[in-house]
């Protein structure tokens, strides 16, 4: 039986040999091919390695559509093995070529993901831009021309609007290749067709709202010992990422239930690793060697600045907590209003004197208004009580925020103009307010 299948076998082949030797060469192709990419793959690996740190790109992306401030870059820069933080602006902007729309993202030229001069020069003046080869070939440009650049406006903590650039005229001074950008796709925007077309980098000199980023870049100490997207690398950014600080005194659950049994606390400023998340708001954290939950409002991965509370204590026992950081406000009316400002005597916003105040009396919260609006727990307007924030805004969202100091009025950083004032409640609608003690 073998041998008549044998036979019938190799006089098939003689009969379509051609059709057997092509499947034969190309299951040969086939083989070599894989092999070839098993060859090169770890070369592969260790040239996009290469490339990355010499062009320094980062090792973790922080990103706001809020905003994020100096403040959080210093926060940031105190977690344990975090080398150097580094802010950056990104956004979307319109360029009217031959009455083409041109969806572009503008990157400021920073101290990571350096981009690769390929032809003419880095920026020298606010107004000069580098631009990707293609941007010049496709639509008939050249160094030296100039472009008009349209981008939204943004707003400042009073809900006010400013420009995003000093300059909309930009003179092209150079071509660049972006370490951002290793495939062509450019990523998608809210913009025109939702597609982006193309990158342009600026100087920061032309960032108008210069105390507000939208990305902060963070490199890891040690990174460089790991190769780039091995997995011994990933879980060492890992473990940077997932320390967590707690904003204030919080317990830890045996399960992702206020009901649940407490296994342990946690104090203001403390640090505890985050494994995990639930579907319900709750972060899932190692405690002790045993799996404990904590929710996940109370958590931050930037370590919080806690304070003593000495000077709270040391007020008279009659004056409740919310009373003393209303009267401790209150002494810093007349001092001025500075846009994305931290200092209670130099200069602060809106949101930066409530962070500054709260932060006194050992209480971290976050730095923008909108997102302190989500913090603490929700109070009706009829039942403020002294040292409660209260938000206003728009159909946009929460713009301003305020420290409510009893019989009906309000403490807060106003504008530039009038500087740390006292106001009535009612001078514009309140949205909500929040409790954080």
């Amino acid at each position: 039986m073998k041998k008549a299948l044998l036979k019938n076998s190799v006089k098939e082949i003689k009969n379509t040999y051609k059709r057997f030797i092509s499947i034969l060469l190309m299951a040969f192709l086939g083989v070599g091919f894989f092999a070839g990419l098993r060859a090169t793959s770890p070369d592969m690996l260790r040239t996009i390695d290469n490339y990355y740190k010499e062009q320094n790109v980062y090792d973790i992306q922080i990103l706001s559509t809020l905003g994020l401030t100096s403040k959080d870059v210093e926060e940031i820069s105190k977690i344990e093995n975090v080398e150097k933080v580094i802010k950056s602006y990104e956004t979307d902007g319109k360029i009217d070529i031959d009455n083409k729309e041109i969806i572009t993202k503008f990157i400021t030229i920073e101290d990571v993901n350096k981009p690769i001069l390929l032809n003419g020069n880095m920026p020298q003046n606010q107004d000069e831009c580098l631009v990707e080869e293609a941007f010049l070939t496709t639509n008939n440009k050249k160094i030296g021309d100039t472009i008009t650049v349209d981008i939204e406006d943004t707003q400042n903590d009073d809900g006010e609007k400013i420009k995003y650039l000093k300059t909309n005229e930009l003179k092209i001074v150079g071509t660049v290749r972006s370490p951002l950008f290793i495939a062509r796709d450019r990523g998608t925007s809210k913009l025109g067709s939702g597609k982006i077309n193309y990158y342009i980098y600026i100087s920061e000199d032309n960032i108008n709202a210069s105390d507000i980023y939208t990305n902060i870049y963070v490199t890891v100490k040690d990174a460089e010992k790991y190769e780039t997207s091995s997995k011994e690398y990933e879980d060492y950014i890992e473990e940077v990422k997932e320390t967590v600080y707690a904003t204030a005194g919080v317990n830890i659950r045996a399960k992702a239930s206020a009901d649940a049994d407490k296994i342990g606390t946690l104090a203001a400023g403390g640090s505890i690793t985050r494994t995990g998340k639930t579907s319900s708001g709750w972060s899932r954290v190692d405690y002790n060697g045993q799996t404990g939950y904590i929710k996940s409002d109370y958590l931050t991965t930037t370590k919080p600045t806690v304070t003593s509370n000495t000077t709270a204590s040391s007020t008279s026992s009659s004056s409740s907590l919310g009373q003393q950081i209303a009267d401790f406000a209150v002494q810093y009316v007349g001092y001025p209003y500075v846009y994305g400002g931290n200092s209670l005597t130099n200069g602060v916003d809106c949101s930066g004197f409530t962070q500054q105040v709260y932060l006194h009396f050992g209480y971290s919260i976050p730095r923008r208004a909108s997102i302190q609006a989500t913090v603490g727990t929700s109070v009706a307007i009829s039942d403020l009580q002294p040292g409660d924030l209260v938000f206003y805004g728009d159909s946009e969202g929460v713009g301003h925020v305020v420290i409510y100091i009893g019989n009906g009025k309000v403490v807060h950083a106003s504008t530039p103009s009038k500087g740390i004032i006292i106001s009535d409640l009612y001078y514009r609608t309140p949205m909500c307010a929040k409790r954080i003690i």
